[in-house]
């Protein structure tokens, strides 16, 4: 300690106040860094959360029209049909986000509003930029009965306002064996 002080005695007065602002920016870099990766973390948790919370709305959607079918309110073709299309109108974050069923069982896609190609495909093979099979692994959750996430990477395009990834919320939508999933397109 005695080597600091000395160290900094030897020193002009200017040197030591540049030092001192120096030392208190760089303290201000890392408490701002640090305020802003908590945000972040904040941020990608609410965004969850909402995710979590359209995919249960879709799922009790899913069992409503299920009980009316079981029920007799409605025919169950009548039922799919219906659940279907409000299913499909759910989109959310700015019109960047939806909901898409798969069929556990067949690896089909059964619902896919922000990609209809992928209707009626086995999405078993589909694989990210990185090459990660991540519709299989979000099958093998959902078969599992799981509530889990799978992260993916969003697709990269030249005019995505957003770049990262997603964690998209598995729920098996009994007893037709379907999965819900959150799917962000940017």
């Amino acid at each position: 300690m005695k080597r600091l002080f000395k160290f900094i005695a030897q020193h002009s007065i200017a040197a030591k106040l540049t030092a001192m602002a120096v030392a208190g920016a760089l303290f201000m870099l890392f408490v701002a860094l640090t305020v802003l990766l908590i945000a972040r973390s904040e941020l990608a948790s609410e965004r969850a959360e909402r995710a979590h919370a359209i995919v249960d709305a879709v799922w009790s959607m899913a069992d409503s029209f299920k009980r009316a079918a079981d029920t007799g309110a409605m025919s169950e073709e009548e039922a799919k049909t219906r659940f279907f299309t409000a299913a499909g109108a759910v989109w959310f974050e700015g019109h960047t986000n939806y909901v898409f069923i798969y069929d556990t069982e067949t690896g089909l896609c059964v619902m896919n509003t922000g990609n209809p190609g992928l209707i009626g495909k086995d999405v078993r093979e589909l694989k990210d930029a990185g090459g990660m099979r991540f519709a299989s692994m979000m099958l093998d959750i959902a078969r599992r009965g799981g509530h889990d996430q799978v992260r993916v990477p969003a697709r990269r395009r030249q005019n995505a306002a957003r770049q990262g990834g997603v964690c998209p919320r598995l729920r098996p939508l009994a007893p037709d064996d379907l999965v819900g999933r959150i799917h962000d397109r940017s």
